[in-house]
């Protein structure tokens, strides 16, 4: 029988069209093919070992959100004030309870840090949490510890590590609440992970298992933490450092802080002479003394509170270079401890939990679903058919 020309012509024409429809079903449906898991393994256990890896690398390399607890440590800082109780200046404690404000732009120099403190180190008055304590406070403390002391020398280091302990009883919850902020963000983020890598062998009870050695790993490794944290906690309380530099640095600052500060009022009061203080320079300066104006509060007596204020400034001093200390070490144990050993940890407890060794084990976690099964002979015996069909066109 001959073929009509005009529907060769057109069967010529549609072939290549027809040609390119089946390959593009054939790579569809071996696509498809390699997305369920392979009904059978040549080795079961490597194939587990590789999406084991797979896993865990992917959290060794997730960056983690860190929650900052600096703040919270920092509003701990000694509350001092360098006035006795009796003697308290407009914009304290005692004279808001009156009616007087502070205004929040301006605050009054007792109640701001040194100015050549940082911008990162200086604190609010108001936002701190400890307790108010004036300089006539502390002087007594220090008369009530005198023993055997010559006249003039007084025991200030008990007194100073009690006062720097008591700052350190409100580490303890800002340490706790950030490790468990990193404890809270850990569990969802590795869930995903676990979801992503072992989401489709629920069926087989892998997915569980996974999700069960992990939970136990994250337990242990949160009691190894928590009393690794513990023991820091517990060793600040002993006060000591070698940063002997720093230490006097700090302290040279406050120290000088709150002098000036005492100082004022021996100036407001010079000030307040008006021309009076100008006639007492030049009387004194009659005796050959030379001064002036500002050289008048130098014939005030001394200060009867000076041993305070070196506690204080001591105890300010030893805050700065303690906290600082403390958020670094707690932070890198966090890390430490708790997440990179997470990371070191995890991939030896899953081989162990899962028995990669067992090869039927891991076939019997790597097997398919019935779903899968029926999925993937209909998808087989479609691409036999486009196959044939393929072939027949050639």
């Amino acid at each position: 029988m001959e073929i009509n020309p005009l529907v060769g012509q057109a069967g010529c024409i549609q072939l290549p069209a027809v040609e390119m429809e089946l390959s593009l079903s054939l790579d569809d449906v071996t696509r498809r093919l390699k997305q369920p898991p392979s009904p059978k393994f040549d080795d079961p256990s490597s194939e587990l070992v590789d999406i084991v890896f797979e896993f865990t690398g992917e959290f060794s390399r997730d960056a983690f959100a860190w929650l900052k607890f600096r703040s919270s440590v920092m509003r701990t800082a000694p509350r001092f004030c360098p006035w006795a109780r009796q003697d308290t200046p407009p914009g304290s404690p005692n004279s808001m309870v009156s009616g007087t404000t502070v205004s929040a732009a301006t605050p009054p120099a007792w109640i701001a840090e040194p100015m050549s403190l940082s911008s990162e180190e200086r604190v609010p008055f108001d936002d701190r949490t400890g307790k108010v304590m004036y300089l006539d406070e502390v002087m007594e403390r220090i008369e009530q510890s005198i023993t055997r002391e010559l006249p003039g020398d007084y025991p200030t280091f008990t007194l100073k590590a009690d006062l720097i302990r008591m700052c350190l009883r409100g580490w303890g919850k800002p340490m706790l609440d950030y490790f468990e902020s990193v404890h809270d963000l850990m569990n969802p983020r590795v869930k995903i992970l676990v979801d992503i890598h072992f989401g489709k062998h629920t069926h087989s009870g892998l997915h569980a298992r996974v999700l069960a050695i992990i939970r136990e790993q994250l337990r242990l490794l949160h009691e190894t933490t928590l009393q690794r944290l513990n023991r820091l906690l517990s060793v600040e309380g002993l006060p000591f450092t070698l940063n002997h530099m720093y230490l006097k640095a700090y302290k040279d600052k406050f120290l000088a802080h709150y002098r000036d500060i005492r100082r004022q009022k021996a100036k407001i009061r010079f000030t307040q002479l008006g021309t009076h203080s100008l006639d007492l320079t030049l009387f004194l300066q009659r005796f050959g003394l030379s001064c002036t104006p500002n050289d008048l509060h130098r014939l005030l007596p001394d200060d009867d509170l000076e041993p305070a204020l070196d506690v204080v400034a001591s105890v300010r001093a030893y805050f700065q270079v303690a906290f600082k200390r403390f958020i670094d070490l707690v932070t890198l144990e966090v890390d430490s401890e708790f997440v990179r050993g997470f990371d070191r940890t995890i991939r030896n407890a899953l081989f162990v939990g899962l028995d990669i060794k067992s090869s039927e084990r891991c076939a019997s976690w790597l097997q398919d679903s019935p779903e899968g099964v029926g999925r993937r002979k209909e998808l087989l015996a479609t691409k036999q058919r486009v196959e044939l069909s393929s072939f027949a066109l050639t």
